[in-house]
């Protein structure tokens, strides 16, 4: 439906702002929806016009340019706050956003955004409709929350994306959502970077990788958890986690976690990594 349109805009739209998942916003182009980014590429290349969205702490817009693709960061209007004066996940809205879709609708607006949905995430798909133009939905996490205005959303959607078929399946459970044009999309890697390693290990243990942000809702403890059973039948298995620090009270609940499963030697926390440039 995209390949072949040239000459369109697109816009890869996250209402949300870097704070509320825990990274510095400076570094979103470099750590963030890195799989999406290089789809964007591949079809900036076949002459769409590409931009990534963000809701910005900043109180004026402004944009970031890295070849093909500009990031484009909003100002935040509203939003409610933690007891650390973060901006919370789910609960940020901008005007400026919806004024700038209003007035200026792309041919196509990629809404990625979790399971839950939030006010901003609706009115931006609900903008784009009364444009005439069409959205899609793309879900991220395994959390759902479904209520009237959440299916209304989801099936005002021209098609609803999944990485996996078992949220895929979870749509198809919902009644309204049963006829819904839903398209898996696996997160993708890049294989140059990433590939099996020609030689196992000499004492045949897994290495078991975690990649992601300290977020309790990312599941690291379940990482944790799989290596502690895992080396009840391989004892030399061990787990690296690789990635920012988003959340310091959870990461400190999984550091006790770890010792309490007496696995402190078993688990590598590296932290960010820096991007390997191609």
């Amino acid at each position: 439906m995209v390949v072949g349109s040239p000459g369109k805009t697109l816009s890869l739209f996250h209402p949300f702002s870097a704070q509320s998942i825990g990274l510095p916003e400076a570094s979103i182009p470099q750590v963030h929806s890195k799989p999406h980014i290089a789809a964007l590429r591949h079809l900036a290349d076949s002459d769409w016009t590409c931009s990534a969205d963000y809701l910005s702490e900043r109180r004026l817009a402004y944009t970031h340019t890295d070849g093909q693709i500009t990031w484009r960061f909003y100002p935040i209007s509203r939003t409610l706050r933690n007891k650390r004066r973060e901006p919370v996940f789910k609960r940020e809205t901008s005007y400026w956003a919806l004024a700038s879709v209003a007035l200026h609708p792309p041919d196509l607006l990629v809404l990625n955004m979790s399971a839950h949905t939030s006010w901003m995430t609706r009115a931006m798909g609900k903008t784009m409709t009364r444009a005439g133009r069409p959205y899609l939905a793309m879900i991220g996490g395994i959390y759902y929350t479904w209520s009237d205005d959440v299916v209304e959303y989801y099936r005002g959607a021209r098609t609803i994306i999944t990485h996996t078929r078992w949220q895929a399946r979870e749509i198809g459970a919902i009644d309204h959502l049963r006829n819904a044009r839903v398209r898996v999309l696996p997160l993708g890697v890049d294989c140059d970077h990433f590939r099996p390693a020609q030689e196992r290990r000499p004492d045949g243990a897994p290495m078991l990788l975690f990649i992601g942000r300290w977020q309790e809702w990312k599941g690291i403890h379940h990482a944790v958890e799989a290596l502690r059973v895992v080396r009840e039948r391989h004892p030399g298995a061990r787990l690296h986690i690789v990635g920012p620090y988003s959340s310091p009270k959870y990461l400190e609940t999984v550091r006790a976690q770890i010792h309490n499963c007496g696995l402190d030697d078993a688990v590598n926390i590296t932290g960010l990594i820096p991007t390997i440039n191609s």
